[in-house]
């Protein structure tokens, strides 16, 4: 909303700055004899061709670096409204006194109230603030007797009523913006996770790949012993029971490092700091977790194959991949002789 509003400013300012810098330029081309009249009428347009020029200097600088601060844009932006009602009405003023319609100051209220968002209390006020102040001139003047009161409220009103409309307008688009955004961005959590262990997925590696060339880390390929027995005893939801507390397992044994389900009840974790380190770590703490059961609680334990280098390129995190395979082979080789023994 507050980078609608500042481009929709720089724009008004432009637009604005160009007509009466053309209307200056007109008017000197057509007029020879310049009386105090005239003299006033080109200062008055000058005045608002530099306001314009200012703003468009001031909302340029606020764009180009990507600056938004709320307060600030919404004082500015009152600012700016002030400043243009009050040059609208002191035009507004003089055209009264020669009998002419007060149109520039319509003119202003309405291209401001249709393009500027303001908050509906903060923009009735300054609507008020600006008609008010111009209907005392003209009371001053001569009791405001050409201006017709009713219509002068109703526009007034219906200048606050396209603030509070656009106001509205512009809260939707923003709700709709936040909605596409958080949907987007549910839509991306799903496609880089893996559903059921709530570890990123074989997309998110290939995505991921690129940020583990040409550092020094530790990859560790693991899998859930006896995955196929447990299937096989209790069934595929316990199976998928032991895929997701495998998941919850490795977030917490592995706070720091990037964990992916890399098939089946095969699970792929890339971390920084060495082979040893890492095998000191694994071989402290045997790591396992239990799932509920029928008969109360199966002790589950995983194993790990690692391996660590300085990645290149693909092919040389592929090698590492198939390093820590090896070695988790030969570990689940041992286990399950043991087991037979």
């Amino acid at each position: 909303m507050d980078r609608e509003t500042v481009k929709n400013i720089r724009t008004i300012a432009k637009i604005a700055g160009l007509v009466e810098l053309l209307s200056i330029i007109a008017f000197v081309a057509v007029n020879r004899v310049y009386d105090s009249s005239a003299f006033i009428s080109i200062i008055s347009v000058g005045f608002c061709a530099v306001i314009c020029f200012i703003t468009v200097l001031i909302t340029g600088s606020i764009q180009k670096r990507q600056i938004y601060n709320h307060r600030s844009i919404v004082a500015f932006s009152t600012f700016f409204l002030i400043l243009l009602a009050a040059w609208g009405a002191l035009v507004s003023f003089r055209h009264y006194i020669a009998g002419d319609q007060i149109i520039t100051f319509y003119s202003v209220m309405v291209c401001v109230v249709c393009f500027v968002t303001y908050y509906p209390v903060t923009g009735a006020i300054l609507v008020a603030a600006c008609f008010g102040g111009l209907y005392t001139m003209l009371f001053i003047h001569d009791r405001a007797v050409s201006v017709d009161v009713y219509n002068y409220v109703t526009f007034s009103a219906i200048c606050v009523s396209l603030i509070v409309v656009r106001f509205h307008r512009q809260m939707e688009t923003v709700r709709k913006a936040l909605n596409l955004e958080e949907t987007n961005g549910k839509l991306q959590y799903v496609s880089r996770h893996d559903g059921l262990s709530g570890l990123r997925n074989r997309v998110a590696y290939a995505e991921d790949l690129s940020s583990y060339i040409g550092r020094t880390i530790t990859v560790l390929l693991s899998d859930i012993n006896y995955f196929k027995d447990i299937n096989d005893a209790h069934g595929h939801m316990i199976g998928d029971a032991a895929i997701v507390a495998a998941g919850n397992f490795i977030r917490e044994y592995f706070p720091n490092a990037n964990a992916y389900r890399y098939g089946g009840d095969e699970f792929l974790i890339i971390t920084e700091g060495t082979r040893e380190y890492m095998l000191e770590y694994l071989h402290g703490d045997k790591p396992t977790f239990s799932i509920p059961v029928k008969e109360g609680r199966l002790i589950i334990d995983i194993s790990f194959g690692t391996a660590t280098g300085t990645p290149q390129n693909a092919d040389d995190m592929r090698r590492l991949i198939a390093q820590a395979d090896d070695e988790l082979y030969k570990i689940k080789k041992e286990i399950h002789k043991d087991d037979e023994d």
